[in-house]
This record gives C-alpha cells, structure tokens and sequence, in this order.
C-alpha cells in the first residue's frame, strides 16, 4: 500500500491502521469465498486465517496472496467452477487497457509540468521546489500505474497466454515508459514513439472474442441502446487524441526533409553547371591574345588549358558520384 511507504506522523499511522482493519475485514471473506470455489492445489496455495491471523508486524494483509484463478497452474484453469478463469481474464484485460490509459495520460502531465517548469518558472526557488514535488508526485504516480500493468499482463500471460490480445498489449519495459515528447538527449530523426502511444481500445475486443464467456451478458437494455454503439468510436477518439499533436510534428519534419533533399539536389545541378560554365570560360581566355613576349603567351594558353581540364574533372567526378541522386 502507498500509505505504508509514506506513513510517518501520528494521524497517518491512525489512517494506515483504520485502512488494514477494514481491508482484513474484506479479505476474510473473500478467503472464505476462495476456499470454497477454488480449492487450493498445495499446502502453499491455501489460506488459513485461524493458524494465521491478519494485520501483524510479520504478516501485514496487503501481503497476503489473493490466490486468484491466474495463481494456478494452467491445467487447472479449466477446473475452475462457474469459468472463474474466463471471468478473471475479462477484468485483467479490462485492468490492463485501464492502466495504460491512465499511464499515458499521467506522461502527458508529466511532460506539461516538466515544460512549463523549465520555460515559465523562473529563479524563484519556492516555486521550483513546489514544481518538483509536483512532478515527482506525477512519477511515483506513474511507476504505481506501471507496476499494476505488469501484473494484469503477467495474470493475462497465465490465463492466455496465445491469445490475440499480446498484438496491443506487450511487454511493457522501463525503456517504454517515456512521454510522447522528445527526450533531451534524442535527436529528431531518431526519435521513435514507444507502443504505448500506438494502442488502440480494440484490444478489448478481440481479447475478449478469443475467451467468451459461455453465458451471455445480461445487460442487454446497455447493448442495444443507441450510446453503446457510439462507445468504440468514442474510446478510439480518444486514445487518438494523444496523437495528433505528434503526427502533425512528424508531418512538418517529413516536409522539411523532403525540402532539404531538394536543396541539397538543386545545389549538385548548380555545382556541376558552374565547373562546366568555368572549363569554357578558361578556353576562352586561352584565345584570347595577349601582349607579351611568345613565351608568356604559351605559358598562359598551357594555364588556361590546365584550369579547364581540372573543372571538367572535377565535374566528371560528381557526376560519377552523384548520378543516381540526379537521375
């Protein structure tokens, strides 16, 4: 529990105590319902309250295993009553999509906050040292909404662990955990959005159509009514919406590269053009006559004759190396 980490005065340790009792009151009847439905496999799988007892020092009941469907071996999925197996992967799957949704809308905040810290706040160091608990608030944030990620993906691994739903949701790294923005030390053409950015609600359903439940649901009035239909179109416009400002970025980079190739292109026609236009400029001094002595004369023609030979080499040479650039 966070509060466990962050409990330090009187009226803290009180709440952290009220909070234990009335989660232990709850986990002793679901350990109840648990032994009843899902008979534990082994000595270390089942849960004795009586031998026990909650909310100790040594044994604080935000540590005790919850023992779900997912905890079992994968051959006794399917030995689970009412498909408690089926049911758990629904709500991991849901828990799952939740948790990345709310992961990238706390990156979000956190790249506001980082921006606004740097290019709004000035020297004050009152105000720089409340923007940084504010982000780091935003961070601790981040890392819980991670870390319950991970445990739905690795529940989903055990209960399916070949189903349709690993192509949206993956592994999920530390390296992946980064706001849409740019990093300070990424370059813009090496920037790459992690696949967090790329996930689309469809994952819901076709997680869900890979482990349908064998009885249908009973909200039958919330299927057929008209918001229902507008639900899917509603959840992909908003996980687009995180997007578009990047897309629209990409674009004026691919705009701005694709003029830069023209320049760059532009200046070998020029290039090549001007070594030619100068070769013939040296011939024509070579005709040119000149008042001095024969000697000088033949001296300056074998000049002029030298220049133009080296600006046609030269543009033979580019020629030769930029020819399937210019074509």
């Amino acid at each position: 529990m966070r509060l466990a980490q962050e409990a330090g005065t009187t009226s803290d340790l009180a709440e952290l105590e009220e909070r234990r009792n009335a989660f232990c009151r709850r986990l002793s009847s679901w350990v109840e319902a648990r032994n009843l439905y899902i008979p534990p496999t082994s000595e270390e799988q089942a849960i004795d309250l009586a031998s026990e007892p909650l909310n100790t020092a040594d044994r604080p009941p935000e540590a005790v295993p919850l023992g779900l469907p997912s905890s079992l071996p994968t051959a006794l999925h399917a030995s689970c009553p009412f498909n408690l197996a089926k049911i758990e992967f629904r709500f991991r799957l849901a828990q799952a999509e939740d948790a990345l949704s709310e992961l990238r809308r706390l990156l979000r905040v956190t790249l506001g906050l980082r921006d606004y810290k740097s290019k709004q706040i000035g020297p004050s160091q009152r105000s720089g040292t409340r923007a940084r608990n504010l982000i780091q608030r935003c961070q601790d944030k981040v890392t819980r909404y991670a870390g319950r990620y991970r445990s739905a993906h690795t529940a989903l691994l055990s209960l399916d662990g070949e189903g349709e739903w690993k192509h949206q949701l993956r592994q999920l790294l530390d390296t992946d955990v980064r706001p849409p923005g740019r990093a300070g030390d990424e370059s813009e053409g090496n920037r790459e959005l992690s696949w967090i950015w790329l996930v689309t609600p469809q994952a819901r359903m076709e997680g869900a159509s890979a482990l349908e439940l064998s009885e249908p649901l009973r909200d039958n009035e919330l299927d057929n009514s008209k918001w229902a239909k507008c639900l899917p179109y509603a959840l992909l416009t908003l996980a687009l919406v995180g997007l578009r400002c990047e897309w629209a970025k990409s674009k004026a980079r691919v705009d701005r590269w694709d003029e830069e190739v023209q320049l760059v292109r532009e200046e070998m026609r020029r290039v090549l053009a001007f070594l030619e236009w100068k070769a013939c400029w040296w011939d024509r001094q070579r005709e040119a006559q000149l008042i001095v002595s024969y000697d000088i004369q033949e001296g300056a023609h074998a000049y002029a004759a030298k220049q133009a030979h080296v600006n046609r080499a030269l543009a033979a040479s580019f020629e030769d190396r930029w020819r399937a650039e210019l074509i």
